[in-house]
């Protein structure tokens, strides 16, 4: 396998309250949005017996991540970039999966992916008057999903 994969994160942060300590949090809408992009390489297993179809693939992808915050509270920062994260590193995805033919023309699966990506750069805050960097020690994202697919051909 050889392709190309993107996964978005837009994540708002509204409507909180201060469980220890004290601020006024009235007016928050706040966001973190990330980006995980680059070119991946695999190998996909399959075997049929009867109409059943198991599969098995491994995936490698180069990550290139992107991610901002707008802290919409700080008066501090700068807006809608106050902080800004880049860097580079690598992810994996295995996926299992079970298909079974319900007839001729439909089948029924079963799907489970597991993701595992990290990366390492800078992490930039955007402050009124300057910028100030840092080493982006890493960030990781882990997911997964189960899914259960209907197919029909029409």
């Amino acid at each position: 396998m050889i392709g190309y994969s993107f996964h978005h994160q837009h994540l708002k942060i509204y409507d909180g309250s201060m469980v220890i300590g004290s601020a006024n949090l009235t007016g928050l809408d706040s966001l973190y949005q990330a980006n995980w992009s680059g070119p991946k390489l695999g190998l996909g297993l399959n075997y049929k017996i009867n109409k059943s179809v198991f599969s098995l693939d491994y995936s490698l992808q180069d990550i290139d991540f992107n991610g901002y915050t707008d802290w919409n509270l700080r008066s501090d920062l700068s807006h809608p970039k106050s902080m800004t994260q880049k860097g580079d590193g690598s992810g994996t995805k295995i996926s299992a999966s079970y298909e079974r033919a319900v007839s001729n023309f439909s089948s029924l699966s079963l799907v489970g992916n597991f993701y595992k990506y990290n990366a390492s750069g800078t992490h930039t805050f955007h402050l009124t008057s300057s910028d100030a960097s840092q080493k982006l020690n890493q960030v990781n994202w882990r997911g997964s999903e189960i899914k259960l697919i209907y197919r029909s051909l029409f």
